[in-house]
């Protein structure tokens, strides 16, 4: 819906839709990116024909939006989203959260839909459209200078890009352009990687997931190019979470927050462990037990997939998933079905 409303195609009578994905909220979008990514694993799960069909429509669709944005005056080739590239341009002047609310994080949740349809069901199309946008992005980044574009990733929520560099360097094993890779690096985050790099524990009061899946990223940057520093920052990071500032299900995080290290026992409340950054944890956790296959990985990813991911999943057939896993004396969870949240739209992914 509101891809095509933004591209100013006709909307077919389709319902607006709710909560994060309303057609006033600043996110909207993210959940297509998601659903995108839920279809392809359900589908590489379950063989189901229907799930096939649903992403063949949906991939066909946004080849639509696509081509119309093209045409579109003050829109630049490639561009896709549910709504206009304004958030972009006030992202590099430095407008802060929440006036603009995280548009490169957005837009990594569809490119990396897009390229979940291609690696599971083998759409040429989804690529096709994952390459136009990784080509804009490049363009767009390009033109910046690099104190701009580290002032951008260091800012709180406003400049969180999700896995950007991890669905680009992605896009670069798949395509062979040295504009992917070169556009995966431009989101290097200094405020994180330096640090990491130096083995320096300075997680405390960074935002959790919106540092792990640019960890994700630079592990996948390691893998296309063979740089040891990737490796060893996301080697550094996975330790200094998980001996530091995970709880005891392996969620981590208060307020979506991380806290200095070896306090987080001080933090438990109504707000801790939000799901989305488990989820992203496991993604890691599992990358990284690709390279060195320690049973600490796997001791990790059991103790979080059992008491945080197997349990965020509503047992009614609502769809509703958990945003925060209360752990406070008391504490009682509760399940986001009609918001389309962050953890609403991994909540599509992970049960898959």
């Amino acid at each position: 819906y509101n891809f095509r409303a933004a591209a100013g195609l006709d909307t077919k009578g389709a319902p607006e839709m709710l909560g994060w994905d309303s057609p006033d909220c600043l996110v909207r979008g993210h959940t297509t990116g998601h659903y995108l990514s839920a279809l392809a694993l359900c589908y590489a799960v379950t063989g189901d024909e229907d799930i096939n069909k649903k992403a063949d429509y949906m991939i066909a669709s946004l080849e639509e939006c696509q081509q119309a944005f093209s045409i579109k005056p003050g829109y630049h080739e490639g561009f896709l989203s549910g709504y206009s590239e304004e958030q972009f341009d006030r992202l590099e002047s430095f407008t802060r959260y929440p006036e603009i609310w995280a548009p490169y994080y957005t837009l990594h949740k569809i490119l990396a839909g897009l390229l979940d349809v291609y690696r599971h069901l083998g759409s040429d199309t989804a690529l096709g459209i994952a390459d136009r946008l990784g080509d804009w992005v490049y363009h767009r980044l390009g033109r910046l200078p690099n104190h701009v574009l580290k002032t951008m990733w260091s800012m709180y929520i406003a400049g969180e890009f999700g896995g950007m560099n991890d669905s680009l360097a992605e896009l670069y094993q798949l395509t062979r352009k040295p504009s992917h890779l070169a556009a995966a690096k431009w989101f290097d985050n200094d405020r994180l990687f330096v640090p990491m790099q130096e083995r320096i524990d300075a997680l405390g009061g960074l935002h959790a997931n919106q540092h792990i899946p640019q960890v994700i990223g630079a592990l996948n940057i390691f893998r296309a190019t063979g740089e040891k520093k990737y490796y060893e920052i996301a080697h550094f990071f996975w330790h200094a979470v998980t001996n530091a500032h995970i709880y005891s299900i392996g969620g981590t995080g208060e307020g979506e927050m991380f806290r200095q290290a070896g306090r987080i026992g001080e933090y438990l409340s109504d707000k801790t462990a939000e799901t989305c950054a488990s989820y992203n944890m496991l993604k890691l956790t599992k990358e990284l037990f690709g390279y060195e296959p320690a049973a600490k990985y796997m001791d990790y990813y059991e103790r979080t997939m059992f008491n945080h991911i197997l349990a965020s999943g509503d047992s009614k057939p609502t769809g509703g998933s958990t945003y925060f896993m209360p752990l406070e004396p008391g504490g009682r969870k509760s399940f986001d079905s009609t918001s389309n949240t962050c953890c609403h739209g991994t909540g599509l992914e992970n049960h898959f």
